[in-house]
C-alpha cells in the first residue's frame, strides 16, 4: 500500500518542484518583511533610548557632503588656490623685470620646492615665463 494519496499519484516531479519553490518564496517573503519589522522596532527603541538620555535623534542614512580623498569638500578652493592667488600676485606686481625663485619664496613663506613645482606646472599655464635659460627669475607676459 502506498503513503502517496491517489490524487497526488500522477503529478509530475516538476509540478511538485514548482509547488515547493513557490512555498519557499512565500516563507522568505515573510522572514523578510518579519526582519523589516523587527529592525523599525530597534530603530524605534534607540531613539527612545536616545531621548531618555538627551541625545540626538538616531537615524539611518549617509549625513553631511561627500568628500574628496583627502578628507575635504569636493569642489572647494584648497592649498593649490592660495598658492596660486598669491605667486601670480606677487609677479604681477613685480612686472616685467620679474621676480627670483628665492623672492618669491620670502614673500609668500611656502617652501621652495612648491614654487618650483608650481612655475613649471601651473604658472606656464597661467602666462608665467622664465626669464631666459635656468635664471631662475619669472614674470608674468
Amino acid at each position: 500500500m502506498s503513503i502517496i494519496p491517489k490524487e497526488l499519484e500522477n503529478i509530475s516531479t516538476a509540478v511538485l518542484k514548482a509547488a515547493l519553490k513557490i512555498k519557499e518564496e512565500a516563507e522568505k517573503t515573510a522572514l523578510y518583511k518579519e526582519i523589516a519589522s523587527l529592525e523599525e522596532q530597534i530603530l524605534g527603541k534607540k531613539s527612545l533610548l536616545a531621548t531618555l538620555h538627551g541625545e540626538a535623534h538616531v537615524t539611518k542614512g549617509k549625513r553631511g557632503p561627500k568628500k574628496g580623498a583627502r578628507g575635504r569638500k569636493k569642489g572647494t578652493g584648497g592649498r593649490k588656490t592660495e598658492l596660486k592667488g598669491a605667486i601670480l600676485e606677487f609677479l604681477k606686481s613685480k612686472g616685467k623685470e620679474g621676480a627670483h625663485v628665492d623672492d618669491i619664496v620670502k614673500h609668500i613663506g611656502k617652501p621652495k620646492a612648491n614654487i618650483n613645482a608650481f612655475l613649471a606646472t601651473t604658472g606656464k599655464k597661467n602666462g608665467v615665463k622664465a626669464k631666459g635659460n635656468r635664471s631662475g627669475i619669472y614674470f608674468i607676459k
